[in-house]
């Protein structure tokens, strides 16, 4: 076990076994809470053609390169989405875009940086348009395809190694959304979110 992952489990606890050759069942490692319905469409166009890149150098060559906006005043609809969470306080909501071709490596979040000690942060992925062939998001030794718009997926993003590409020939578009949690978000990961219009 490498150094970053001893200081990961002096962080968050040694829940995850960091063993690709141990298959979880599902719902261990990324649930679908539920779905969020809403015509978003001209709001994501918007953050697309306002988004900036961002390179990530999690490798010496061909760094992960990702667009991100964040939500704005010109974003009502998803704005609407963050309340349905209850959380303590949001941290960041922003819009990330993928383009074919592009890849995001296998890496954790940290978030202990933004929060208290007594504190919980939480990051949920809102899937902002239909899935299409060649798309995957990758949680611990699971790939996920063929989500629906709408899907709110959640994961310990500081825990569970996670990763993304698109191969297909159409950008791949989620809501980063990233909160405190307070005792009405525990229920919801507890017992999800159902199916609710923004």
């Amino acid at each position: 076990m490498d150094a970053e992952h001893l200081r990961r489990q002096q962080i968050h606890g040694t829940n995850y076994h960091y063993n690709s050759d141990v298959k979880e069942p599902p719902g261990t490692v990324f649930r679908v809470l539920g779905t969020v319905i809403g015509d978003w469409k001209d709001e994501l166009q918007l953050a697309k053609d306002s988004s900036r890149q961002e390179v990530w150098g999690s490798r010496a060559e061909n760094a992960d390169i990702i667009n991100t906006c964040k939500l704005s005043e010109h974003t009502p609809t998803l704005n609407r989405i963050a309340p349905l969470l209850k959380f303590k306080r949001v941290l960041s909501q922003r819009v990330q875009t993928q383009k074919p071709g592009g890849t995001v490596t296998k890496h954790f979040d940290d978030f202990t940086k933004e929060v208290e000690p007594t504190e919980k942060a939480i990051r949920l992925l809102i899937m902002l348009e239909e899935w299409e062939s060649g798309q995957a998001l990758v949680f611990s030794n699971q790939t996920y395809t063929g989500w629906a718009k709408g899907e709110v997926i959640y994961s310990d993003f500081e825990k569970v190694p996670h990763a993304t590409s698109n191969v297909s020939w159409n950008e791949r578009s989620l809501l980063l959304l990233t909160g405190v949690c307070s005792s009405d978000t525990i229920d919801i990961l507890a017992f999800g979110l159902n199916t609710v219009n923004v």
